[in-house]
C-alpha cells in the first residue's frame, strides 16, 4: 500500500464485494479501499466506502485498526471543508495514540490535526502539533515529510511572535542533512523577516533562488522584500507567484499586494483591493472561530455521553449488591458526586480560559485593522483627488450615464467622503457610516454582482461585449466577473452561498470554449480582461 498503492488499488477493485458476508470482512474491505483512493489522489464524495469501517472497527477494533479508521475519516471530512468534523475524529485519536503501534499514521493524524489548527488561526496550537510528527518522521527516516512538519511548526511560532521556539526550530531545519538549500533559505528570511531586520537585509543580498518556482518561496521572498522597502522585486515576486497558476494563500499575497500598488502610487487600486477583502476576511475569521466552538462543544458532548453511560452501569451494579453494601453504596456515591463536581468545575474553568483566549484573539484583530486604518491616513490627499474626479465624472458625463452607474459612483463618492471626514476631523461617527456603508454594499450578494457586472460594462464594454457574444446569460456574467475582481475559486463559493458551484463553472468554461483541462478559469478571465483592456 506504501509503495505501490496503484497496485494495491488495481486488486481491491477486482474484488466482487458481494461475497463479503461478515462485518469483519466489509470492514476490512471498506478501510483498505479507503487507504487505495487517498494515497491514489481520488477523492470520494461521501463515507460510504469507509462507513463499514467506522461501523465496526471504532466498537470492536484495534488500537491501529481505530487508528487508521480515524485518521482516514477525519481526512475526508478535512477535504470536504467539514473541520470541525474532521477535528472530532482526530481528538479521538488522541486518546489511543499511547496504545498504537503505527506511527506513520500517527504522524499524519498529528500533521493533519495541526493543519486543521492552523486554519483556525491558533498557530501555537498547530505549531505544537506539527512538532512531535516531525520526531516520528525523524525516526521513520522520512526526510521530505520531517522538513515539510518543522517548517509548518516555524511558520506557527513567527506567526504567534515566539522567537525563542522558532529559533530553535529553525536551528534544526538548518541541521538536516540533504535539506533543499533554496527551501532552507526560505525559512531563514520568513524568521528574520519578523524578528531580526539585520539579519533579513544581510539574507537578501545574498539570495538562493530554487530550482522550481514554487508559491511559498514567492510568497515568503515578496513579504520579505516589502519590509526591506524594496516594492520592485517585492512586486516581481508576487508576479512571479501568479504566473504559477496554482492555489496560493490570498491573504498572505494580498498583504503584500496592497502595500506594493500604494508605494507605486496606485492608490485607487490599493483602496478598492483592501475594501474588497477587509469585510470577506472579516467573515472568514468569524467562520473560523465558530467551527472551533462547535469542535470543542461536539467533544464536550461525546465524554458527557461517555460518563452517562458508565453512571448507568454502575448504578445497575449498585442495585444488585445494595441489600449486602448498603454503607458502601452510599460511600461511592458521594465520592462519584464529589468526582463529578471536580470535574464540571475544572471543564468550567478551562472553558473560561477559552473564552478569554477568544477574546484576546479578537482584540489583536481589531487592534491589527485599527492600525491599517491609521496607515490609510496618508492618502487622505489621492482620496480627495478620487471622490473630485468621481465627481467630474458625473458633472461631465451626466447624460450619457445610465441610472444604474450614476447610482454606484454616487455610492462610491458617498463612501469616500465618509472616509475622508473621519480622517480630517478624528469623528469616529463617520468611520462608522464608511464601515457601514461596505456592509451594506456587500451584504446582499445579488445586488453587489449587479452593480459589479454593470461597473464593468461602463468600464470595460469590450469584455462585457465578449462575454454576451459567447451566450453568457446575466448570472454567469455576474460569476465571471467575480473572477475578472481578482477572487479565487473557493472564494467566489463562499460569497455567492453556494456549496459547489462546479456545474456552474462548467457550463461556462463550456461556453467559453475551455476544455476540462485547459487553464483555471480565474487566470483565463483576468488574463481576457487585461486583453480586452489592451
Amino acid at each position: 500500500m506504501e509503495s505501490n498503492p496503484d497496485s494495491s488499488y488495481s486488486i481491491l477493485k477486482k474484488i466482487d464485494t458481494i461475497f463479503l458476508e461478515s462485518d469483519q470482512e466489509k470492514a476490512r474491505y471498506g478501510l483498505l479501499m479507503s487507504i487505495a483512493l487517498n494515497k491514489n489522489h481520488i477523492d470520494t464524495p461521501s463515507l460510504h466506502i469507509i462507513q463499514p469501517a467506522i461501523d465496526y472497527y471504532l466498537e470492536n477494533g484495534t488500537p491501529d485498526e481505530k487508528l487508521r479508521t480515524l485518521y482516514y475519516t477525519a481526512d475526508l471530512y478535512f477535504k470536504g471543508e467539514r473541520l470541525d468534523s474532521a477535528l472530532n475524529f482526530l481528538l479521538t485519536v488522541n486518546d489511543i495514540a499511547a496504545e498504537c503501534m503505527d506511527s506513520l499514521t500517527l504522524a499524519r493524524s498529528l500533521a493533519l490535526q495541526g493543519t486543521i489548527y492552523r486554519e483556525h488561526y491558533d498557530f501555537r496550537g498547530s505549531a505544537e502539533k506539527f512538532l512531535p510528527a516531525a520526531d516520528i518522521y525523524h525516526s521513520l527516516n522520512r526526510l521530505d515529510s520531517e522538513f515539510d512538519c518543522l517548517e509548518n511548526a516555524l511558520s506557527g511560532y513567527v506567526l504567534e511572535g515566539t522567537q525563542r521556539e522558532a529559533h530553535t526550530i529553525l536551528e534544526r531545519i538548518k541541521a538536516l542533512e540533504g535539506a533543499d538549500s533554496a527551501a532552507v533559505y526560505a525559512n531563514e528570511v520568513r524568521y528574520a523577516s519578523r524578528f531580526n531586520k539585520k539579519l533579513m537585509d544581510s539574507l537578501l543580498m545574498h539570495p538562493v533562488n530554487p530550482g522550481i518556482p514554487n508559491v511559498k518561496y514567492g510568497l515568503v521572498m515578496a513579504n520579505a522584500y516589502r519590509l526591506a522597502g524594496n516594492y520592485e522585486y517585492a512586486s516581481q515576486k508576487l508576479a512571479e507567484t501568479e504566473s504559477l497558476g496554482v492555489e496560493y494563500d490570498t491573504l498572505h499575497y494580498h498583504s503584500v499586494l496592497i502595500p506594493t500598488l500604494a508605494n507605486e502610487g496606485k492608490y485607487r487600486e490599493a483602496y478598492e483591493l483592501s475594501s474588497r477583502f477587509n469585510d470577506e476576511w472579516g467573515a472568514h475569521n468569524i467562520s473560523k472561530i465558530i467551527q472551533t466552538s462547535q469542535a470543542v462543544e461536539e467533544k464536550h458532548g461525546i465524554l458527557r455521553e461517555a460518563r452517562m453511560k458508565d453512571r448507568i452501569k454502575n448504578q445497575i451494579i449498585w442495585l444488585c449488591a445494595v441489600a449486602i453494601v448498603t454503607l458502601l453504596l452510599a460511600a461511592g456515591m458521594s465520592v462519584l458526586a464529589t468526582r463529578n463536581y471536580k470535574n464540571q468545575k475544572r471543564l468550567a474553568k478551562n472553558r473560561e480560559k477559552e473564552l478569554e483566549l477568544e477574546n484576546r484573539n479578537l482584540q489583536l484583530e481589531r487592534d491589527k485593522k485599527a492600525l491599517e486604518a491609521e496607515n490609510l491616513s496618508a492618502r487622505v490627499k489621492s482620496l480627495e483627488e478620487e471622490s473630485e474626479n468621481l465627481r467630474s465624472l458625473l458633472d461631465t458625463g451626466h447624460d450619457e450615464l445610465p441610472d444604474e452607474v450614476k447610482r454606484a459612483i454616487r455610492t462610491h463618492m458617498e463612501m469616500l467622503n465618509s472616509l475622508l471626514a473621519s480622517y480630517i476631523s478624528d469623528n469616529g461617527q463617520y468611520e462608522k457610516s464608511y464601515e457601514t456603508w461596505v456592509k451594506e454594499i456587500t451584504a446582499n450578494s445579488q445586488v453587489f454582482m449587479n452593480d459589479t457586472r454593470l461597473a464593468f460594462k461602463a468600464s470595460h464594454p469590450a469584455f462585457i461585449k465578449y462575454l454576451e457574444d459567447c451566450g453568457l446569460t446575466v448570472d454567469e456574467i455576474n460569476y465571471v466577473c467575480l473572477y475578472a475582481m481578482g477572487l479565487k475559486g473557493k472564494e467566489v463559493g463562499r460569497y455567492m452561498r453556494l456549496r459547489s458551484h462546479v456545474n456552474l463553472s462548467s457550463v461556462v468554461r463550456q461556453k467559453l470554449g475551455l476544455e476540462s483541462h485547459d487553464t483555471n478559469i480565474g487566470i483565463y478571465i483576468r488574463k481576457l480582461l487585461q486583453k480586452e483592456m489592451a
